[in-house]
């Protein structure tokens, strides 16, 4: 419900959808106070950042800060900043058994990074990065924007690097905008039952 209403909001807001209004509308849906950004020297071609809720107790930067926090690598390139800033808050709307908040919950999400064996199922926490990454697209580029975008594209108006630089995301997820599935992936996002089915 909550990231329904997140969309609904970002349909309204022009571009570049600025990632402080993303944040201040999901405070208010999940009724969070706050939530706070830290820079740490972590290696970013491992991971470039992470979500802590502040139930998380037994991590040291939840302790010392006292509330929700986003990690990120340092000296991220701005448009990974975004995206990895806006992909992270999306956790605030997932199920507390799907944090990656211990070290083996995240070597675990690692393995699982790659191609995928038949027959392997993803855990929990992998799946809520798969959701939160197009959670994050979603709202960086509303339908709206999308279909007009996708009309510039077929078009050969505009190419993806550009429309990269007018959202200020990563280039290389231009074109998961375009998918011919994007619909059936954000009705599951929604969770609608609209379909009849």
């Amino acid at each position: 419900m909550g990231y329904r209403e997140l969309l609904e909001h970002c349909e309204g807001l022009r571009l570049h959808i600025r990632r402080n209004a993303v944040r201040d509308k999901v405070l208010e849906l999940t009724a969070v106070p706050q939530v706070r950004v830290v820079a740490t020297g972590m290696n970013h071609e491992r991971c470039r950042g992470y979500y802590l809720s502040a139930r998380n107790g037994k991590h040291r930067l939840v302790q010392q800060l006292g509330t929700h926090l986003i990690v990120l690598a340092r000296g991220l390139p701005k448009d990974w900043e975004r995206f990895v800033f806006t992909k992270e808050l999306m956790h605030m709307f997932s199920d507390p058994l799907e944090a990656t908040d211990t070290g083996g919950a995240f070597e675990k999400v690692l393995t699982e990074f790659g191609p995928r064996k038949p027959g392997a199922t993803y855990s929990a926490q992998m799946l809520a990065e798969i959701r939160c990454f197009w959670m994050s697209l979603a709202v960086l580029c509303p339908e709206n924007h999308r279909t007009y975008f996708n009309t510039e594209r077929e078009a050969g108006r505009i190419d993806d690097y550009a429309i990269a630089i007018q959202l200020q995301i990563p280039q290389q997820y231009v074109q998961h905008l375009f998918r011919k599935d994007w619909a059936e992936i954000i009705h599951d996002l929604l969770g609608d039952d609209s379909s009849g089915d």
